[in-house]
């Protein structure tokens, strides 16, 4: 689904959400060396790593188009809606550019999970249960959030490979139009 010999840069707002996306890329065949994991905010809790994204978001973009000219590489950005829709949070990050807004040609993909990154833990983890964009679901992860995230980012490259259902969550069916953007 990706091209295996880009560079990735993951652009988080915790550990969880790099950790998501690095282990759906490694399930995807791209190489430990080729991820570059930001660093995470000291201690970000509450709205303190979407804070920090935002703030952030300008200067990989600015650092990735000053290298895609002549590297392979890409932009993940993982970040929660929270309760906005999808469409807001990508609206936000968007106007942290000040009028450059991403292009279609560029590798910068918003990987944006409605409510949380656990609402995608629990529908990949357990398909067959029964998950909403409301319900927060932190809590039936709260003590192996970095266990879910390794499993749940190989089911994440399954889900993309399969086509869509009518009962996948919005956000999920949202972010296949993101994901297109890194081939």
């Amino acid at each position: 689904m990706v091209a295996p010999d880009l560079r990735f840069i993951i652009l988080g707002e915790d550990h969880a959400h790099v950790n998501f996306v690095r282990r759906w890329l490694l399930s995807e065949g791209v190489g430990a060396r080729q991820i570059m994991p930001r660093k995470v905010a000291a201690g970000a809790t509450g709205d303190g790593g979407e804070k920090y994204v935002r703030q952030q978001f300008p200067a990989e973009v600015q650092y990735y188009r000053a290298k895609a000219n002549h590297q392979r590489i890409a932009l993940i950005v993982a970040i929660d809606a929270d309760l906005d829709s999808v469409a807001r949070r990508q609206r936000q990050l968007d106007e942290t550019l000040d009028g450059s807004s991403r292009q279609p040609t560029e590798r910068i993909a918003l990987v944006v999970p409605r409510r949380n990154i656990e609402t995608w833990l629990a529908i990949l983890l357990s398909p067959n249960t029964d998950v909403d964009e409301d319900t927060d679901f932190k809590h039936r992860f709260r003590d192996r959030a970095a266990e879910a995230c390794a499993n749940a980012g190989p089911c994440f490259a399954e889900f993309l490979r399969r086509r869509p259902q009518p009962g996948d969550l919005p956000s999920l069916t949202a972010v296949r139009a993101e994901i297109a953007r890194l081939t």
